[in-house]
C-alpha cells in the first residue's frame, strides 16, 4: 500500500500518491496560454514562480466550467518537475494500491468507494506530448 493525498474534482474522489512534495494553496490568477490544450489551463503564480496549472476536470471529461470558483491549487513536485492541479477540495491521507510506472494518468479505483488514483508521472508525460510541436491537428 502507498500513502496518498485525497482530493475532489467535479464530484469525483481522487488520490495522489508519491514521495514528492505536496502543498495546497488558494487558487490565484491564471494566465491562459495561446493554443492551450484543455489539460493546460495556463500558468499560475505560486510563491513567486510561474507554474503550469492543469485541469484534472478535463481528464475526467469535464470542461473548464467544471472548475469551482475560489477552488484550490494542489502543488505537486516529483522528479524535479513541479505542477499545479486545479482541485475543488482536499481531504486526508489514505492508504491506496500503488500504480505502475506505465499507468494512465487517471486510474480506476481498486474497490468501489475508493479514490481514483492520479498518476503524476503519466500526467506529465501526457502534457509534454500535447505540447510537443506538431501534436495539434
Amino acid at each position: 500500500m502507498a500513502r496518498a493525498l485525497t482530493f475532489q474534482v467535479a464530484g469525483h474522489l481522487l488520490s495522489l500518491a508519491g514521495a514528492g512534495r505536496r502543498e495546497v494553496v488558494e487558487r490565484g490568477a491564471v494566465v491562459p496560454l495561446p493554443h492551450g490544450e484543455p489539460l493546460l489551463l495556463g500558468l499560475t503564480a505560486v510563491h513567486g514562480r510561474s507554474v503550469p496549472l492543469l485541469s484534472v476536470a478535463a481528464l475526467l471529461g469535464h470542461g473548464p466550467d467544471a472548475l469551482t470558483p475560489g477552488g484550490l491549487t494542489l502543488l505537486a513536485e516529483e522528479g524535479g518537475e513541479e505542477v499545479a492541479l486545479a482541485v475543488d477540495s482536499v481531504g486526508e491521507f489514505a492508504e491506496v494500491t500503488p500504480v505502475s510506472g506505465d499507468a494512465d494518468p487517471l486510474g480506476e479505483a481498486a474497490t468501489p468507494g475508493d479514490p481514483r488514483p492520479l498518476h503524476l508521472p503519466a500526467l506529465m508525460r501526457l502534457l509534454r506530448q500535447q505540447l510537443a510541436p506538431g501534436s495539434r491537428a
